[in-house]
């Protein structure tokens, strides 16, 4: 209880009660403080005054900042912006408007700064449910960058928990509100591609590579395209000029792979020039990353496939020396694979297509007792 003497006026009292509230926030009194200044805003004398509620705003901020545990956080967060607002009102002469506006804008980066929070713990509901309240509170102020950003991350929150329709939307409006990030004309075309607007999106891709033409996953989304397109040349002159770049990125080098993958079935006069450098593309994945489960299988498969292609394209009249001879490559290369199909089967041990390999890997090299285990897991899963 605060006990305050003396014969002064009403409106002395109320306005050095103001004065004693302050004090005892700064002394950190905060419920001594939150006493004092609930007594002056019931007062007639000073319930319309700007700086009252100015300073419960500030006395509730600080609770807000103590409080411990979420439902009191948002008590104290909305007492504390109801207040402001209330002072805004008053404050007819604009001699706390300053203060009163800073004050609203940190309490409102709290909620963004929670809901970033709630993000990066992977805690995407509430995630969520921050940044559109952050939104709300910001929708009738000038939008700026900070708005335009909670819109991509609300759109990106919504697109983890599978809501694609709404991060379409949200991808769009942080984007007309002037949000410029790689990722979000990335995410945003990867949505109107799925949503059948493939040209949109494109053209989304190639706007974002004029803001930032060395951005990897807008290059990456453009190799794509051309991929797509059939278009093998554009993706291999853009993947080699990205490996310039960024010669030690495990993900572009996959890519990279992924393209002389492509001509390779295209290209049967050099067929062997692009198995070679799809092979050693791989290996420099596997330096930069050794435990990548893609990379590992990739490379197994090109052995692997390397060494069928050699069984099966034989004829059958072929000379016994040059069948031992074609024998002992399929089995250098089964033995070459094998290692990297083992490790990607480690990494992920219930992936159906690194089993198969596997499989097929132990029963040409003669081992029959793993081939049959490997058969039979596969067919636990597939039961």
């Amino acid at each position: 209880m605060l006990w305050y003497g003396g014969a002064l006026v009403p409106v002395q009292a109320q306005v050095l009660l103001i004065d004693q509230a302050e004090t005892l926030v700064r002394q950190k009194r905060l419920p001594e403080a939150q006493e004092a200044i609930e007594q002056v805003i019931r007062h007639a004398s000073t319930e319309g005054d700007p700086r009252a509620w100015y300073t419960r705003g500030y006395i509730y901020k600080e609770l807000f900042l103590t409080a411990p545990d979420s439902a009191q956080r948002d008590h104290f967060r909305q007492t504390a912006l109801a207040s402001l607002d209330i002072g805004l009102q008053l404050d007819r002469n604009g001699q706390y408007n300053s203060r009163l506006h800073e004050l609203r804008d940190y309490i409102h980066v709290t909620l963004y700064n929670e809901s970033v929070d709630a993000f990066n713990q992977q805690e995407y509901a509430q995630a969520k449910d921050g940044f559109t309240k952050f939104l709300g509170l910001r929708q009738s102020l000038p939008h700026d960058e900070l708005y335009a950003e909670a819109l991509y991350q609300l759109g990106w929150s919504e697109s983890l928990l599978g809501d694609r329709q709404h991060a379409l939307t949200h991808y769009q409006e942080a984007l007309a509100a002037g949000h410029q990030n790689p990722y979000l004309f990335e995410d945003l075309a990867i949505l109107l591609e799925d949503a059948g607007k493939r040209s949109e999106a494109q053209r989304l891709v190639e706007a974002g590579l004029r803001l930032f033409p060395d951005a990897p996953n807008l290059r990456v989304a453009r190799i794509n395209f051309l991929l797509d397109d059939a278009e093998y040349a554009g993706a291999q002159a853009e993947v080699d000029s990205l490996l310039q770049l960024e010669p030690n990125n495990a993900e572009i080098l996959l890519v990279a792979g992924t393209v002389y993958g492509k001509l390779q079935e295209a290209d049967t006069l050099r067929w062997e020039q692009w198995y070679t450098k799809r092979k050693r593309i791989y290996e420099r994945a596997l330096s930069v990353d050794p435990v990548d489960f893609t990379a590992n299988y990739n490379l197994g498969i090109v052995l692997y496939n390397r060494a069928v292609d050699l069984i099966t394209g034989q004829s059958y009249d072929l000379e016994l020396e040059e069948l031992y001879k074609i024998l002992g490559q399929t089995t250098a290369l089964f033995k070459e694979a094998l290692p990297y199909i083992e490790k990607a089967n480690h990494l992920q041990p219930d992936n159906r297509n690194t089993l198969r390999a596997l499989e097929g890997i132990y029963y040409c090299l003669n081992e029959k007792d793993k081939s049959k285990a490997i058969r039979n897991r596969l067919e636990a899963l597939e039961r």
